[in-house]
């Protein structure tokens, strides 16, 4: 997923693994547990920094996995 506003200073990706059986969104850090991201402000990224995969990328039309399981960006 993406986020194309343009306070996040160049659009940042974020990456969101599944659970098993696929219903549910797997988290390593204890403040998405809720399942909900409290932000401190508008266009905040405090609970999700975890979630993201890059930087000042862009909007992009179409992410890729590639055989060695990384995310390619393609524009």
């Amino acid at each position: 997923m993406g986020a194309a506003a343009p306070r996040l200073e160049g659009e940042h990706p974020f990456r969101f693994r599944l659970i098993g059986n696929r219903r549910a969104i797997a988290v390593d850090d204890p403040r998405l547990e809720d399942g909900v991201d409290d932000n401190n402000a508008k266009y905040d990224i405090t609970e999700r920094e975890t979630l993201l995969f890059g930087r000042n990328l862009g909007v992009s039309a179409d992410v890729q996995t590639g055989s060695n399981v990384n995310l390619f960006s393609c524009r």
